[in-house]
């Protein structure tokens, strides 16, 4: 609603500046609006903490859910050894909803290690999975009400990377100014806690 409102004052304000009307008044309207709905922002981004999460539980994002259902490492995938250590996350797509399909918007899967180094799906260890795998569904995939897919997600991470977490976020550029969302500023995120066992 306040960015709503923010855009309907732009507006106004190109449009009065076009017909050489004063444009102070709206102007200085749309930046106290503007300073008192980011500091809200930054607020509740302080004020909402990080949240640690076992394996198995479901976070929603309205009606789109993900959960994490299990985590390995592998010393080669396909014959490829790692750089540093293949971590392969089941990530579990569900919707919550009964009538509508739901698709994820703009969501990415993340390793991030005790230091906060966050790690994004190798292509490469990707590659070597899905030739004995199979092509793994992309987290864009739609799914039907009650229906639910899983995807495994190949990281190649530093060999000194420890204490792992797997974060499944949607982040379009909106979310970035939604109060108590976990991609706006400084806010807290939910983090499945994993402990990957070595498999052959």
């Amino acid at each position: 609603m306040v960015v709503l409102t923010l855009a309907i004052m732009f507006i106004r304000l190109v449009y009065r500046l076009l017909a050489h009307r004063p444009v102070l008044r709206t102007f200085i309207s749309m930046a106290c609006l503007a300073v008192l709905y980011f500091a809200a922002v930054l607020v509740a981004g302080v004020l909402t903490s990080e949240s640690l999460v076992a394996p198995g539980t479901v976070k929603c994002f309205d009606d789109w859910c993900v959960t994490v259902t299990h985590a390995a490492e592998y010393s080669s995938l396909s014959g490829v050894s790692p750089l540093g250590r293949f971590i392969v996350v089941d990530v579990k797509v569900l919707a919550e909803s009964r009538r509508v399909v739901q698709k994820g918007s703009d969501p990415h899967v993340y390793l991030i290690d005790a230091k906060g180094h966050k790690y994004e799906p190798s292509p490469a260890a990707q590659a070597s999975l899905e030739k004995s795998a199979g092509t793994q569904l992309p987290l864009t995939n739609p799914v039907g009400p009650g229906d639910s897919f899983i995807t495994r997600q190949a990281f190649d991470i530093p060999k000194d990377s420890g204490n792992l977490r797997v974060l499944v976020t949607e982040q379009p550029w909106i979310t970035k100014i939604v109060l108590f969302n976990e991609n706006s500023f400084l806010s807290g995120r939910t983090l499945f806690v994993i402990d990957p066992k070595p498999e052959s």
